[in-house]
């Protein structure tokens, strides 16, 4: 029986610049192997090649995507081992976590690597000013719908919700609480992973409303009053704005609720999911038609700017590209007996616990 695998992000590229929650993300993991000096593809091809591994051996594992590219990864975790393996990138955003750590260096003497890294570097700082100046200007498009909010609607609509999610129930245990990226800003425009992420949950709820119609705080609420009952919570934060939340998971409880707005819009597609409309419940009637002309400005000046951070980190990714060819790649033999290692004290935890 082969394990489940999920997919997310605990890194991004954000308008409060480059963001890492590995942290918050990986709290119950006892071992960490740090993978140092590599070049970026020899890690990838590696963690592809242990998670395979051990999903074919029946463990459940998560990927850890990178947001430079999301088709390679930083990590893999295997949570019912409390293991982790992941490039010392993640394991330095995740630097007080109590945990065994063992690291592989790839660095060696062949390398030629460019010094192409204060580039790279400029290029991400042009993409994080565009993001924050589209950050500005969405704040300017929630005061819309902020100023024709009923709030005592929106705090009924809360609670009642909230309330037919946790009722009475009560977990005597501590909650884990998980914080994750629902989606990242890519050299290749916004990724995400929800159709995975929420594939086993029993009850979705697409949540669809406008900029600053209270999606991101009914979120907040929830998970606060879900860790307080005792039951676990992944909590996956905008990919945009890391202050804002965009989805929680209530395993347990077999319930995801999610911004389902671009640019991570989806529609209900099982008879058990269901929409909330945050506009039609909690905004004033005919708020898009009065502000028709200054909503398509807005619109349009942070489309804008979002495209141009999109650019900046397309020409960051051609600079990576450029370093990591002038890097003499580890042999398939060397990666070869690095994932055997790995997976051997990887198969020696799993006999222990």
């Amino acid at each position: 029986m082969t394990g489940k695998v999920l997919n997310y992000f605990v890194c991004g590229h954000t308008a409060r610049g480059f963001y890492n929650i590995s942290e918050s993300a990986l709290p119950t993991l006892n071992h960490l192997f740090v993978l140092k000096g590599d070049s970026g593809k020899d890690s990838s091809d590696l963690l592809w090649g242990i998670g395979k591994e051990l999903v074919e051996q029946g463990h459940n594992v998560e990927y850890l995507h990178s947001p430079f590219d999301s088709k390679r990864l930083d990590g893999v975790v295997v949570p019912g081992l409390g293991v982790g393996v992941v490039r010392e990138m993640i394991a330095n955003g995740a630097r007080t976590l109590r945990c065994r750590r063992d690291t592989i260096d790839f660095q060696h003497e062949n390398s030629k690597k460019a010094d192409l890294s204060a580039q790279i570097e400029e290029k991400c700082k042009q993409a994080y000013d565009s993001f924050s100046t589209a950050l500005a200007i969405h704040d300017e498009w929630e005061e819309f719908y902020i100023h024709n909010m009923d709030f005592d609607k929106a705090n009924q609509l809360t609670d009642e919700l909230i309330q037919s999610f946790l009722g009475e129930k009560e977990l005597n245990k501590k909650a884990v609480v998980k914080h994750r990226f629902l989606g990242a800003a890519t050299p290749q425009g916004s990724v995400d992973f929800v159709p995975v992420l929420t594939e086993d949950i029993q009850n979705r709820y697409f949540i669809k409303g406008r900029p600053g119609s209270g999606k991101s705080t009914l979120l907040k609420k929830l998970a606060k009053k879900a860790d307080h009952k005792g039951f676990d919570v992944e909590v996956y934060h905008c990919g945009f704005d890391p202050n804002s939340l965009d989805m929680v998971i209530l395993r347990e409880l077999g319930i995801a609720i999610f911004d389902s707005t671009a640019p991570h819009e989806y529609f209900p597609a099982r008879e058990s999911d269901r929409i909330i409309d945050m506009y039609g419940s909690v905004i004033a009637e005919g708020t898009d038609e009065k502000f028709a002309a200054q909503l398509a400005d807005v619109a349009q000046r942070y489309k804008g700017k979002v495209q141009e951070a999109t650019a900046f980190l397309k020409e960051a990714k051609l600079l990576q590209d450029r370093a990591e060819q002038e890097t003499l790649s580890v042999s398939p033999a060397i990666l070869a007996k690095i994932k055997e290692e790995v997976l051997t004290e990887i198969n020696r935890i799993s006999l222990k616990s």
